[in-house]
Protein backbone atom coordinates (compact mmCIF):
# COMPACT_ATOMS: atom_id res chain seq x y z
CA UNK A 1 0.00 0.00 0.00
CA UNK A 2 2.57 2.60 -1.06
CA UNK A 3 1.88 6.28 -0.45
CA UNK A 4 3.27 8.97 -2.72
CA UNK A 5 4.15 12.22 -0.94
CA UNK A 6 6.79 14.91 -1.38
CA UNK A 7 6.39 16.98 1.79
CA UNK A 8 9.67 18.49 3.01
CA UNK A 9 11.00 17.40 6.40
CA UNK A 10 10.19 19.55 9.44
CA UNK A 11 12.74 22.35 9.70
CA UNK A 12 13.45 21.95 13.41
CA UNK A 13 14.78 18.38 13.19
CA UNK A 14 17.85 19.12 11.03
CA UNK A 15 16.85 16.44 8.53
CA UNK A 16 18.69 16.11 5.23
CA UNK A 17 16.97 14.61 2.20
CA UNK A 18 19.18 11.98 0.58
CA UNK A 19 19.04 9.88 -2.59
CA UNK A 20 20.81 6.67 -3.52
CA UNK A 21 20.54 3.94 -6.15
CA UNK A 22 19.01 0.48 -5.92
CA UNK A 23 18.60 -2.36 -8.42
CA UNK A 24 16.63 -1.83 -11.63
CA UNK A 25 17.96 1.73 -12.00
CA UNK A 26 15.69 2.91 -9.20
CA UNK A 27 16.55 6.01 -7.21
CA UNK A 28 15.46 5.84 -3.59
CA UNK A 29 14.75 8.74 -1.26
CA UNK A 30 15.22 9.06 2.46
CA UNK A 31 15.46 11.35 5.46
CA UNK A 32 18.77 11.48 7.31
CA UNK A 33 18.73 13.03 10.80
CA UNK A 34 22.25 13.29 12.27
CA UNK A 35 22.66 13.96 16.00
CA UNK A 36 26.15 15.02 17.07
CA UNK A 37 26.07 13.31 20.46
CA UNK A 38 24.59 10.06 19.12
CA UNK A 39 26.33 6.85 20.18
CA UNK A 40 24.41 4.74 17.65
CA UNK A 41 22.69 5.23 14.30
CA UNK A 42 19.29 3.73 13.49
CA UNK A 43 18.47 2.34 10.06
CA UNK A 44 14.65 2.34 10.08
CA UNK A 45 12.48 0.28 7.74
CA UNK A 46 8.81 1.30 7.80
CA UNK A 47 5.61 -0.66 7.15
CA UNK A 48 3.57 -1.43 4.06
CA UNK A 49 1.58 1.84 4.07
CA UNK A 50 2.68 5.46 4.20
CA UNK A 51 6.12 6.89 3.47
CA UNK A 52 8.82 8.88 5.24
CA UNK A 53 6.96 12.15 4.63
CA UNK A 54 4.19 10.81 6.86
CA UNK A 55 6.56 9.73 9.64
CA UNK A 56 7.42 13.02 11.35
CA UNK A 57 6.14 11.66 14.69
CA UNK A 58 8.48 8.70 14.30
CA UNK A 59 11.46 10.99 13.68
CA UNK A 60 10.58 13.00 16.78
CA UNK A 61 10.60 9.76 18.75
CA UNK A 62 14.08 8.89 17.45
CA UNK A 63 15.25 12.42 18.29
CA UNK A 64 14.01 11.89 21.86
CA UNK A 65 15.78 8.53 21.89
CA UNK A 66 18.97 10.43 21.04
CA UNK A 67 20.15 8.39 18.05
CA UNK A 68 20.94 9.58 14.54
CA UNK A 69 18.45 8.04 12.11
CA UNK A 70 18.11 7.18 8.45
CA UNK A 71 14.66 6.20 7.21
CA UNK A 72 14.10 5.40 3.56
CA UNK A 73 11.25 4.80 1.17
CA UNK A 74 11.18 1.57 -0.79
CA UNK A 75 10.66 1.80 -4.56
CA UNK A 76 7.22 3.17 -5.38
CA UNK A 77 6.89 4.90 -2.00
CA UNK A 78 7.19 8.64 -1.32
CA UNK A 79 9.69 10.23 -3.68
CA UNK A 80 11.42 6.95 -4.58
CA UNK A 81 11.14 5.83 -8.19
CA UNK A 82 9.96 2.50 -9.52
CA UNK A 83 7.35 -0.04 -8.46
CA UNK A 84 7.44 -3.11 -6.22
CA UNK A 85 6.87 -6.25 -8.30
CA UNK A 86 8.40 -9.16 -6.37
CA UNK A 87 9.34 -9.70 -2.74
CA UNK A 88 13.04 -9.50 -3.48
CA UNK A 89 12.65 -5.90 -4.71
CA UNK A 90 12.11 -4.63 -1.18
CA UNK A 91 15.07 -6.63 0.07
CA UNK A 92 17.27 -5.13 -2.65
CA UNK A 93 16.19 -1.65 -1.53
CA UNK A 94 17.00 -2.44 2.11
CA UNK A 95 20.44 -3.75 1.18
CA UNK A 96 21.07 -0.63 -0.92
CA UNK A 97 20.17 1.48 2.12
CA UNK A 98 22.64 -0.46 4.28
CA UNK A 99 25.32 0.10 1.64
CA UNK A 100 24.55 3.83 1.73
CA UNK A 101 24.92 3.82 5.53
CA UNK A 102 28.32 2.19 5.24
CA UNK A 103 29.77 3.85 2.13
CA UNK A 104 28.25 7.35 2.26
CA UNK A 105 27.49 7.95 5.93
CA UNK A 106 30.54 5.95 7.08
CA UNK A 107 28.69 4.29 9.97
CA UNK A 108 30.40 1.07 11.08
CA UNK A 109 28.22 -2.00 11.65
CA UNK A 110 29.22 -1.96 15.33
CA UNK A 111 27.40 1.37 15.73
CA UNK A 112 24.29 0.51 13.73
CA UNK A 113 20.84 -0.47 15.02
CA UNK A 114 18.59 -1.94 12.33
CA UNK A 115 14.96 -1.22 13.28
CA UNK A 116 12.01 -2.79 11.48
CA UNK A 117 8.40 -1.91 12.20
CA UNK A 118 5.43 -3.97 10.94
CA UNK A 119 6.23 -5.07 7.37
CA UNK A 120 9.64 -3.48 7.89
CA UNK A 121 10.29 -6.21 10.44
CA UNK A 122 10.04 -8.73 7.62
CA UNK A 123 12.52 -6.67 5.62
CA UNK A 124 14.86 -6.43 8.61
CA UNK A 125 14.69 -10.17 9.24
CA UNK A 126 15.87 -10.84 5.69
CA UNK A 127 18.78 -8.41 5.55
CA UNK A 128 20.10 -9.01 9.08
CA UNK A 129 20.79 -12.70 8.44
CA UNK A 130 24.20 -12.01 6.94
CA UNK A 131 25.33 -8.93 8.87
CA UNK A 132 26.03 -8.26 12.54
CA UNK A 133 24.86 -4.78 13.60
CA UNK A 134 25.10 -3.63 17.22
CA UNK A 135 21.45 -4.63 17.69
CA UNK A 136 18.21 -5.31 15.85
CA UNK A 137 14.85 -3.86 16.93
CA UNK A 138 11.68 -5.64 15.78
CA UNK A 139 8.54 -3.66 16.55
CA UNK A 140 4.95 -4.77 16.00
CA UNK A 141 5.96 -7.37 13.45
CA UNK A 142 5.11 -10.96 12.54
CA UNK A 143 6.49 -14.50 12.50
CA UNK A 144 5.35 -14.80 8.89
CA UNK A 145 2.98 -12.97 6.58
CA UNK A 146 1.50 -16.35 5.62
CA UNK A 147 0.13 -16.76 9.14
CA UNK A 148 -1.30 -13.23 9.26
CA UNK A 149 -3.10 -13.77 5.95
CA UNK A 150 -4.36 -17.21 6.97
CA UNK A 151 -6.03 -15.69 10.05
CA UNK A 152 -7.82 -13.17 7.86
CA UNK A 153 -8.86 -15.68 5.17
CA UNK A 154 -9.10 -19.11 6.86
CA UNK A 155 -11.04 -20.75 3.99
CA UNK A 156 -8.45 -20.03 1.29
CA UNK A 157 -5.11 -21.75 0.48
CA UNK A 158 -3.27 -18.55 1.36
CA UNK A 159 0.30 -19.87 1.08
CA UNK A 160 -0.39 -20.78 -2.54
CA UNK A 161 -2.08 -17.47 -3.37
CA UNK A 162 0.30 -14.98 -1.78
CA UNK A 163 2.97 -13.25 -3.84
CA UNK A 164 4.75 -12.06 -0.67
CA UNK A 165 5.57 -14.31 2.30
CA UNK A 166 8.09 -12.53 4.57
CA UNK A 167 8.89 -15.65 6.60
CA UNK A 168 10.77 -13.92 9.40
CA UNK A 169 10.54 -16.89 11.77
CA UNK A 170 12.80 -18.94 9.50
CA UNK A 171 15.28 -16.13 8.97
CA UNK A 172 15.70 -14.93 12.54
CA UNK A 173 17.35 -18.27 13.34
CA UNK A 174 20.38 -16.97 11.42
CA UNK A 175 20.78 -13.79 13.49
CA UNK A 176 24.02 -13.09 15.32
CA UNK A 177 23.05 -9.74 16.87
CA UNK A 178 21.05 -9.13 20.07
CA UNK A 179 17.37 -8.43 19.37
CA UNK A 180 15.03 -6.01 21.15
CA UNK A 181 11.32 -6.70 20.62
CA UNK A 182 8.45 -4.22 21.10
CA UNK A 183 4.80 -5.20 20.63
CA UNK A 184 1.48 -3.86 21.87
CA UNK A 185 -0.81 -6.30 23.65
CA UNK A 186 -3.67 -4.36 22.02
CA UNK A 187 -2.33 -4.56 18.46
CA UNK A 188 -5.26 -5.40 16.17
CA UNK A 189 -3.19 -5.37 12.95
CA UNK A 190 -0.46 -7.84 13.88
CA UNK A 191 -1.43 -9.88 16.96
CA UNK A 192 0.81 -9.77 19.99
CA UNK A 193 1.31 -13.54 19.87
CA UNK A 194 3.02 -13.18 16.48
CA UNK A 195 5.70 -11.01 18.07
CA UNK A 196 6.08 -13.51 20.93
CA UNK A 197 6.43 -16.39 18.49
CA UNK A 198 9.17 -14.52 16.64
CA UNK A 199 10.89 -13.76 19.95
CA UNK A 200 10.86 -17.45 20.86
CA UNK A 201 12.60 -18.28 17.57
CA UNK A 202 15.45 -15.78 18.06
CA UNK A 203 18.69 -17.60 19.02
CA UNK A 204 20.66 -14.61 20.36
CA UNK A 205 20.42 -12.50 23.51
CA UNK A 206 17.01 -10.83 23.44
CA UNK A 207 14.43 -8.80 25.33
CA UNK A 208 10.67 -8.36 24.82
CA UNK A 209 8.84 -5.19 25.87
CA UNK A 210 5.05 -5.25 26.12
CA UNK A 211 3.35 -1.93 25.40
CA UNK A 212 -0.25 -0.76 25.03
CA UNK A 213 -2.02 1.16 22.29
CA UNK A 214 -2.58 0.82 18.58
CA UNK A 215 -0.35 -0.75 15.94
CA UNK A 216 0.54 2.66 14.48
CA UNK A 217 0.87 4.84 17.58
CA UNK A 218 1.53 2.55 20.53
CA UNK A 219 5.28 3.21 20.37
CA UNK A 220 4.74 6.96 20.78
CA UNK A 221 2.28 6.60 23.64
CA UNK A 222 4.82 4.35 25.41
CA UNK A 223 7.96 6.15 24.28
CA UNK A 224 9.39 6.76 27.78
CA UNK A 225 9.16 3.05 28.60
CA UNK A 226 10.74 2.03 25.28
CA UNK A 227 13.53 4.61 25.49
CA UNK A 228 14.51 3.60 29.02
CA UNK A 229 14.47 -0.12 28.19
CA UNK A 230 16.37 0.25 24.90
CA UNK A 231 19.07 2.44 26.46
CA UNK A 232 19.57 -0.23 29.14
CA UNK A 233 19.64 -2.96 26.48
CA UNK A 234 22.26 -1.12 24.43
CA UNK A 235 24.37 -0.40 27.53
CA UNK A 236 24.34 -4.13 28.29
CA UNK A 237 25.66 -4.89 24.79
CA UNK A 238 28.13 -2.05 24.34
Amino acid sequence: MPTRAADPPPADLNIQEIYFSSTGNNKLHGWWMPIDSSEYTIMFFHGNAGCVARLEERMRFFKELGYSTLMIDYRGYGKSSGEMQVENDIYDDARAALTYVSDSLHIPMSKLIVWGWSLGGGVTSEVCQNIQPAAVVLEGTFFSLDEIAARAYPLFPIKLLLNYHFRSGEKIKNFKSPVFFVHSVEDKTIPHEQGRKLYDAAPTDKEFIDISGSHNHGYYENRSKIIKALHAFMAKHS
